[in-house]
């Protein structure tokens, strides 16, 4: 088992800030294209520090065993949003969406199909 690093968890507070700043510039201004680059910029260093740790733990395991079995869950479907649930009148019944929610941005923050396609790079030139 690996506890992955939670990326984007921490940097979500940062990442709000920074994408309100870009609603409050006026569209189109300099300003605003600036802001949005920062939030780009932000993004980035999210993804370049998952595949660093990416890297880092798909060579630790091809070092440390010889066979390695993968599961392919199939991350499309475990974060789809719920289905909406109704009564017999028609009127919506809580679906457990706000903890859906939340367990798929943790699936996606881990970034399985990410570290699958980088082991099995590793595996294939050693």
């Amino acid at each position: 088992m690996i506890e992955h690093p939670h990326y984007y968890r921490k940097a979500q507070k940062t990442l709000e800030m920074r994408q309100q700043s870009v609603s409050r510039k006026k569209r189109g201004s300099h300003r605003r294209v600036r802001a949005g680059k920062l939030v780009g910029k932000a993004h980035l260093k999210i993804a370049r520090q998952r595949r660093d740790f990416h890297h880092k733990a798909s060579r630790e395991l091809v070092n440390r065993y010889q066979v390695i079995v993968f599961e392919d869950p199939q991350i499309g479907n475990l974060t789809k949003k719920p289905k909406p649930k109704q009564d017999e009148k028609g009127t919506s019944l809580p679906n457990g969406a706000a903890a859906k929610g939340g367990l798929n941005t943790s699936i996606l923050d881990a970034g399985w199909g990410n570290f699958v396609q980088l082991f099995s790079s590793k595996v294939s030139i050693d």
